[in-house]
């Protein structure tokens, strides 16, 4: 019995159990204010979101190490530099890139028209690979490959700058061994066209 009146006391037995009990959750509170939160998303820290209307996409000549006609444009990145980096390519039909391979892997997909890809054990047989819009191509880092078109044809190319191409024979180098004249990608306008004035659909929730 309690030597205060109204106050009703637990057993020993107990008390111990609930004293037990309030170190363990505040223990478990402590830990929870101390965990070190989840790193964010890549994407988030790369900056704000943009948006890059594709009307808006002023296209320039492509690097000199590349043969003349096609045309550039960058869209994220610097592929002078280390990192990821976005570019657009547009080929000329019946433009021909012979046997190259780049430093770095890529990741290739066709926006319009075709884009035909050959290796050294296809080449040899004539054959080759047509890559299609829509169509997901990645290449290895140092692998060669032959390209052609036969339609104009645009492609988006995602890698790590930075961005070199180096031909299996000397003699299809455009450069012919010379140093690359200083290059700049074509770039897209800085702003983005995200801001609230640029949205032009209406949210329907009644899907």
């Amino acid at each position: 019995m309690s030597k205060y009146p109204g106050v009703i006391c637990a057993p020993a037995s107990r008390r111990v159990a609930l004293i037990c009990m309030g170190i363990t959750i505040a223990a478990s509170i402590a830990a929870c204010g101390r965990r070190d939160e989840p790193a964010a998303p890549s994407a988030t820290t790369s900056g704000a979101q943009s948006l890059v209307r594709a009307k808006n996409i002023k296209w320039g000549a492509a690097p000199p190490g590349l043969p003349a006609g096609a045309r550039a444009v960058l869209l994220q990145g610097n592929p002078a530099g280390t990192g990821p980096y976005v570019i657009r390519l547009q080929f000329p039909a019946k433009y021909k890139i012979p046997f190259h391979s780049y430093a770095k892997a890529q990741d290739v997909t066709v926006l319009s028209g075709t884009l035909f890809a050959a290796n050294t054990q296809t080449f040899d047989k004539k054959k080759a690979f047509s890559i299609r819009p829509g169509d997901f191509y990645h290449l290895p880092a140092s692998t060669s490959q032959f390209l052609y078109t036969k339609d104009e044809t645009v492609v988006e190319i995602h890698g790590e700058g930075p961005l070199e191409i180096k031909y299996v024979s000397a003699a299809d180098d455009p450069l012919k061994g010379a140093k690359a004249p200083e290059y700049k990608f074509p770039e897209v306008p800085k702003d983005s066209e995200m801001s609230v004035s640029d949205a032009d659909e209406t949210i329907d929730m009644t899907f």
